[in-house]
């Protein structure tokens, strides 16, 4: 009954924002999205029911059940890859191309077309961030260069041209479908893995941020959590925790708001059976994500540590001079309350259910409740931390929201009903994406920078 109402909330939002006409654009589109969402039901309850059957249990099918279990991170990321790129089409390619050519609204790409020499582009940005107020417009020097060398990175891709932020972008959004399948498998079975893939697929934000590069981040920041979390899963070296860290440090580069993960990580450490044991591996995990700054400053001369301060003081004053013209927009509690209402209206009502139940049990050793528990602290010093631009900059935690609210979903009574409570989200997700899609006008003005 939940669902359904959810869904119908959906589809009031969905008809009130004449969101039809945008499908009615390109009805060929349209279509082939309409397809999309089909083969993505017919997996879904394929993948939930398999999973549920005695069969995948019996050891004569163990091996093909692993093979399944492969396919279906892959499937899901293929259906992705689609949805988005037809989803652009609706949207409009030319006006995604002339928004990363626009210096104004989207600098990395400009920048990254000055890189030559990666090593000298970093120094000369690092020295560059000592003057915010007098390069670059101010808000770029709030980060290390790793946007603009991830777009040049992607020349290399798919050539030298506006067009390859934009394929860059839906690749690496897509691809952190994988680690999450992973990590929502590991924290709350096979089931809740599938449905988070399915509602990552359709969260709002994921394809209203395109093609901006804060989704870029999300693929670093699961992988070196899933890998810190496998390590506390396993008994003996901390060989993963001090991989996740060195990804970990990637994501750094591109965002300090990624370091903000370092929270749930603690809070995973504080809760496991052996506290010791996994502290010694939350140190490494901690060391690792630190360290190759730390070389390159001892070798190089790169100041990095001392950037990363000028960065927050930039960012400080970036927030207060904004907050001072536009009140209404340049805010924190307007930044936090559209990051959630961009999750869909779905996602967001049973993630605040799951927060409250977790709490509710308080920090039991239960590591499902222990993850939600941890993630909704990660997402309070995310909001603090990062202040502005919350729906596109802490964009990274939107697949674990949606692997807390599949596991959610997963646990509600009766279990049968899970293939059809997972197909009825999806649907009302679907429409919630649309819904939003449809209004990127209004959006561009509430949220203070363009969407398309």
């Amino acid at each position: 009954m939940t669902v359904l109402v959810m869904l119908a909330l959906s589809l009031f939002h969905f008809l009130a924002t004449n969101s039809q006409f945008l499908l009615l654009k390109d009805i060929a589109a349209s279509l082939l999205i309409v397809i999309l969402l089909i083969a993505q039901s017919i997996l879904l309850k394929f993948f939930l029911s398999i999973s549920n059957s005695k069969v995948a249990k019996t050891s004569s099918r163990v091996g093909l059940w692993s093979r399944i279990e492969v396919l279906q991170p892959l499937a899901f990321f293929v259906i992705f890859m689609s949805v988005q790129i037809l989803t652009i089409r609706l949207r409009g390619f030319d006006a995604l191309v002339s928004l990363v050519r626009d210096p104004q609204s989207f600098a990395y790409y400009s920048l990254a077309l000055r890189a030559s020499d990666p090593v000298t582009y970093v120094r000369e940005w690092l020295a560059a961030m000592q003057v915010p107020l007098l390069y670059w417009g101010g808000h770029l020097a709030t980060h290390f260069p790793g946007y603009a060398l991830l777009i040049y990175s992607g020349f290399h891709l798919f050539g030298r041209d506006p067009q390859s932020v934009v394929w860059l972008s839906i690749l690496l959004a897509g691809s952190a479908i994988l680690p999450l399948f992973y990590l929502a498998r590991l924290l709350y079975g096979s089931r809740a893995a599938t449905l988070a893939c399915v509602l990552y697929s359709w969260t709002p934000s994921t394809s209203l941020n395109l093609p901006y590069m804060d989704l870029a981040v999300g693929v670093f920041v699961l992988t070196a959590l899933l890998l810190f979390f496998k390590s506390l899963r396993t008994s003996g070296g901390a060989s993963y925790s001090l991989l996740g860290g060195l990804i970990l440090a990637c994501a750094m580069f591109l965002t300090f708001v990624s370091a903000s993960i370092l929270v749930l990580a603690a809070v995973l450490t504080i809760t496991a059976k052996s506290w010791w044991e996994a502290s010694l591996k939350f140190f490494s995990f901690l060391s690792s994500a630190f360290l190759p700054y730390l070389i390159l400053e001892l070798t190089l001369g790169f100041p990095f540590f001392e950037a990363a301060l000028w960065a927050l003081r930039t960012n400080q004053w970036f927030y207060q001079h904004l907050h001072s013209m536009m009140p209404s927009v340049w805010s924190i509690e307007f930044s936090t309350l559209f990051f959630f209402l961009l999750l869909g209206l779905p996602v967001c009502m049973v993630f605040f259910l799951t927060v409250f139940r977790s709490f509710n049990s308080s920090f039991s050793q239960v590591e499902g409740r222990t993850f939600v528990l941890g993630l909704s602290a990660t997402l309070l010093l995310a909001v603090v931390f990062a202040k502005l631009e919350l729906a596109r900059v802490a964009a990274f935690l939107t697949p674990m929201l949606a692997a807390c609210v599949a596991a959610e979903v997963s646990k509600w009574r009766p279990t049968e009903f899970l293939d059809a409570n997972g197909l009825l989200l999806s649907y009302a997700q679907c429409l919630e994406t649309y819904a939003y899609v449809s209004q990127t006008v209004f959006l561009s003005t509430v949220l203070g920078y363009p969407v398309v």
